[in-house]
């Protein structure tokens, strides 16, 4: 139509930019995912604390090792001890006579069966449970993994022994027992892996234990290896 500008010398209308003259837009950057967490390889995981930590902490842990050393193999030896005379007293065929409202007044009673049962209940809440509850307090004092371990368990022992009442029947006092050598075999278990955790295998022999065994003349006796 007359009067309308055509071709290149039109001019733009107000806030009109040619498809042609238009900047180019702008791509975003690539969004780069956050770097997901290493997972420990199996040869990590099973390396001990010690082999990971830095050269300070590890001096730490160096000069510490004697003494939690020292306080798990203790803790472990009178564990055993105290597991080893639980286990002989359960078994015991004179724990019968020394339990019971009759049996726990049984102090008269000379059979070698009383006898020698009475034997291995004074040494197991007397000798075996005061020494292994000893280890573990003095343990306790020595800090780390097996200190807490300690800290924490001998409370719980405490507890299993005093359920060692001689007023129960055998039946109960069985169980007690049975107890007992359950908390304590756990007891030790953790005891071993904290040390295991922080410094690797622990170097521990457990301590030869000789039962008692019947003998029809003379009662009981100590039976030697290969005896």
């Amino acid at each position: 139509p007359t009067g309308q500008p055509t071709g290149q010398g039109a001019p733009a209308r107000p806030g009109y930019t040619p498809l042609g003259q238009m900047p180019a837009a702008r791509v975003a950057p690539p969004v780069t995912p956050a770097a997901a967490p290493i997972a420990p390889t199996a040869a990590t995981a099973n390396k001990p604390i010690i082999d990971q930590v830095t050269p300070k902490e590890r001096q730490s842990l160096l000069v510490a090792q004697p003494k939690s050393q020292a306080a798990a193999t203790t803790s472990l030896q009178g564990i055993d001890r105290l597991v080893n005379v639980a286990k002989e007293l359960s078994d015991h065929p004179g724990l019968e006579r020394i339990t019971g409202k009759v049996g726990q007044f049984s102090s008269l009673d000379f059979h070698p069966e009383a006898t020698a049962a009475r034997g291995l209940q004074s040494t197991l809440v007397k000798q075996a449970a005061v020494n292994a509850l000893q280890a573990m307090r003095e343990a306790s004092t020595t800090g780390g993994a097996v200190g807490s371990v300690t800290e924490g368990e001998w409370p719980i022992l405490e507890q299993q022994l005093a359920a060692l009442n001689g007023a129960q029947s055998a039946k109960d006092y069985k169980v007690a027992l049975t107890n007992l050598q359950n908390q304590l075999t756990a007891t030790s278990a953790k005891i071993k892996s904290a040390y295991e955790m922080t410094y690797g295998p622990l170097k521990y022999t457990a301590p030869e234990y000789q039962r008692q065994e019947v003998k029809s003349s003379s009662g009981w006796r100590v039976v030697t290896p290969g005896g």
